[in-house]
């Protein structure tokens, strides 16, 4: 059977390991999924790393809620991200893009899959900016570093919450996939993403429905969602045209889209 639509592990595989480890990125890529969704933040020294929240989260760290962009990446690497039994170090966008160039399933045939993608979601806000660096610092640090490791723009999908970001990528010619990301509907949202000069849109999956999906699908984006976990939450988002899901359980969604 055909697939319906992509399989993204949100910050690799939640429901198994640690968020945004190289671990879990690693078991990610062993499934055989479609693309690995990470976060995106950027160091004192201006070292794209990644992280979900733009302040350190780990509690038992001596940088416990400090701005990830008033650490530097000598810092940040002594944090850790993975469990007390099996340490982990705060992994950079460049060792990500490492880990995934040299697994087989980068390089999986294109005839029977879709080719795996890195969504890159960057983690900025327009209403908290002084806890960030400006989107055109995150832009030119994030391409130098995908430039770096010639990385196809085709096989990057960036997200992003913040105007500001999708603006920066297009004002600096990026031709990779943009989606804007939101967690609240309006009905002028496919207006704001095509402003936005974005190739997609991707909402919390329970603002979904058939109706919204059409709109969004007929205004000619392409729709992403997030963060669906169950059988439940999936039923309908293949009929409905979505083309990709982001996961935690990543093995459960395979396991599922295999009986469509």
């Amino acid at each position: 059977m055909s697939k319906k639509f992509e399989i993204h592990g949100h910050r690799g595989t939640r429901h198994m390991l640690p968020e945004n480890t190289l671990k879990a990125y690693s078991y990610a890529l062993d499934l055989g999924i479609d693309a690995i969704e990470v976060d995106i933040a950027l160091t004192k020294d201006l070292v794209p790393v990644l992280h979900h929240d733009r302040a350190i989260k780990n509690t038992s760290s001596a940088h416990a809620g400090q701005l990830i962009r008033n650490l530097t990446l000598q810092e940040i690497k002594k944090v850790n991200v993975g469990t007390e039994s099996h340490p982990e170090s705060l992994p950079t966008l460049s060792e990500f893009i490492e880990l995934v160039l040299s697994h087989p399933t980068w390089k999986r045939s294109q005839t029977d899959s879709f080719p795996f993608r890195m969504n890159l979601e960057i983690k900025t806000h327009p209403f908290v900016n002084d806890e960030t660096f400006e989107p055109e610092v995150f832009v030119k640090r994030i391409r130098e570093v995908l430039f770096s490791h010639e990385v196809p723009h085709e096989r990057i999908l960036f997200q992003s919450f913040d105007p500001r970001m999708l603006f920066a990528l297009s004002d600096a010619g990026d031709l990779s996939e943009k989606s804007f990301l939101v967690d609240a509907w309006s009905d002028d949202l496919v207006d704001v993403a095509k402003e936005l000069s974005c190739q997609a849109l991707s909402p919390e999956h329970s603002l979904l429905s058939a109706e919204r999906c059409q709109s969004i699908l007929e205004a000619g984006l392409k729709l992403y969602t997030w963060t669906s976990n169950t059988p439940e939450e999936w039923k309908n988002l293949p009929s409905w045209g979505v083309n990709g899901i982001i996961t935690d359980d990543p093995q459960a969604l395979l396991n599922w889209r295999k009986l469509l």
